[in-house]
């Protein structure tokens, strides 16, 4: 008994586990299937997505066999087993009494006992069978909810600074690939800053940083001079504001997607909707603030999404606002009208931005250009159009484009 429930469990356990591996890659084939239809409408994808989810399909089949043989061989063989041995206790109980050496009672008493006891085996069988199952999954399960939590050695409150943040011959790498390298300058307040560079010189590295999405390699980041780890993740977190080129909204209303399960009034909310320029279509919209706007905003255009993120932005009120590249992906006439609630957000307020566009930047304080995770040059854009360099560079493309 224990070599079959050994036996099974393992195989049970092992095909489990490619079957959830199989369910997880069948939804996932699935779900970007009904996310992306309009691309594969497009390309005309139906076929290749189908053949996609069938590759999957025989996959799972495939191991659901084979999990389905291994649990249904436990019971067959474990009620093979105690046939044999309960035959093999009569034929030697039978001898005995022969001899002499049993009394008949005593052997019913036995056979009795026996029977009681291949009852719990053969219910221990089909618990084995479920156990296995169960462990397959769970393993996944406990793979994710056992990963560490963000590694947080700060114990200082951060709310607010009066000097400057400052990058101190900082280096990072995303494993061998190195993305900033030796980078240094300082964001005073009240500044705003722009970050320029082509694709992959580590501009949205920098944000991601200051956020401590990541750890640095080298160096330091400094606010009033003090090390960004020895402040608590959530209060950095809650330092910032980030508008993002990746714009995420839940599947909610539109008011829940501003005020995110913090506490505004109305006049707050309104305010956000005033800056922003969202008034203008959430007015509109069949249930105003209470309408549902989809998967990820699926229900709004790309410009409406960005200011309704803008919103949301203002209502947190943070001393430091990050922009990295929020108007990319918009087209003209939505890049002004977002670029205005912009620069109606950040007022006053501290300002890093990652441009893409450089018309966004050229009226800020200071301007960095990176190349290949490097400063290159730095001034104002009058400053770095004059010295005909890398962000000259840049601006005459932009110009063409």
């Amino acid at each position: 008994f224990i070599f079959i429930f050994s036996l099974t469990g393992k195989l049970v356990r092992r095909y489990s586990d490619s079957v959830q591996d199989y369910v997880a890659q069948m939804t996932h084939d699935i779900a970007e299937g009904l996310s992306g239809q309009k691309i594969i409408k497009a390309f005309n994808l139906q076929d290749y997505m189908v053949k996609r989810l069938h590759r999957s399909q025989v996959d799972y089949l495939k191991y659901r066999r084979k999990a389905l043989v291994a649990e249904e061989h436990s019971h067959p063989l474990t009620e093979l087993i105690g046939a044999l041995g309960f035959s093999l206790v009569i034929i030697m109980a039978y001898q005995r009494i022969s001899a002499g050496e049993l009394s008949t009672g005593g052997f019913i008493s036995f056979v009795a006992a026996l029977a009681l006891v291949m009852d719990p085996i053969r219910k221990y069988s089909d618990a084995n069978v479920k156990i296995n199952r169960a462990r397959a999954a769970g393993n996944r399960l406990f793979s994710i909810l056992n990963l560490d939590n963000e590694e947080d050695s700060g114990a200082i409150e951060l709310t607010d600074f009066t000097d400057k943040i400052e990058f101190k011959n900082v280096s990072f790498s995303y494993g061998e690939k190195q993305v900033l390298k030796n980078l240094s300058f300082e964001l005073k307040k009240g500044q705003r800053l722009g970050l320029a560079g082509l694709s992959g010189s580590g501009k949205s590295t920098v944000i991601a940083l200051l956020l401590r999405l990541y750890n640095i390699n080298e160096g330091q980041i400094l606010i009033d001079g003090r090390d960004l780890k020895e402040y608590t993740i959530e209060s950095i977190r809650s330092f910032f504001s980030l508008v993002s080129q990746d714009i995420f909204l839940f599947n909610d209303s539109v008011k829940e997607n501003l005020v995110t399960g913090l506490k505004y009034n109305q006049e707050q909310i309104d305010e956000a909707l005033r800056v922003s320029y969202a008034d203008e279509f959430i007015h509109q919209l069949e249930n105003g603030l209470e309408t549902k706007i989809g998967d990820r905003g699926l229900k709004l255009s790309g410009g409406q999404s960005q200011r309704l993120t803008i919103a949301r932005a203002f209502l947190k009120s943070s001393p430091v606002m990050l922009f990295d590249e929020a108007t990319s992906a918009l087209d003209n006439e939505s890049e002004k009208v977002v670029q205005a609630a912009l620069d109606k957000l950040s007022g006053q307020k501290t300002v890093l931005a990652v441009a893409h566009r450089l018309s966004t930047i050229q009226d800020y304080d200071l301007i960095i250009v990176l190349k290949e995770g490097e400063k290159v040059e730095e001034g104002t854009h009058d400053e770095l159009m004059a010295a005909g360099g890398e962000y000259h560079k840049f601006y005459m493309l932009s110009q063409r484009s």
